[in-house]
């Protein structure tokens, strides 16, 4: 578990503080990056402050699969897949676009 302020690693179990900072100017984290949500009614990722044509982009396990948002006039917020994208309801599937098929 890691925990953005205070970095704690879980090892077998044991959570330790490490004296190691995440850069603000850019890091790599491993593991897994939990924010908490004890304190507050809400939790924001992002960024606001975009210049016209700079981009910002969530990657979601490989550089195909993403979701990103251009700065600039009339541009959507896009969503791109590698095999498509689910829509879940519970566990029921409620809408898919596109295919996880590799042979059309």
């Amino acid at each position: 578990m890691l925990l953005v302020g205070h970095v704690l690693f879980s090892w077998l179990g044991i959570l330790k503080e490490s004296p190691k900072k995440v850069s603000k100017s850019g890091d790599v984290v491993s593991g897994e990056l939990l924010f908490s949500g004890y304190d507050g009614e809400n939790r924001i990722i992002g960024c606001t402050d975009l210049n016209i044509s700079r981009s910002f982009t969530v990657l979601l396990g490989i550089l195909t699969n993403k979701l990103y948002f251009i700065s600039n006039p009339r541009e959507p917020v896009t969503l791109q897949t590698e095999h498509g994208f689910l829509v879940k309801a519970g566990k029921d599937d409620g809408c898919q676009l596109g295919t996880a098929d590799d042979t059309t």
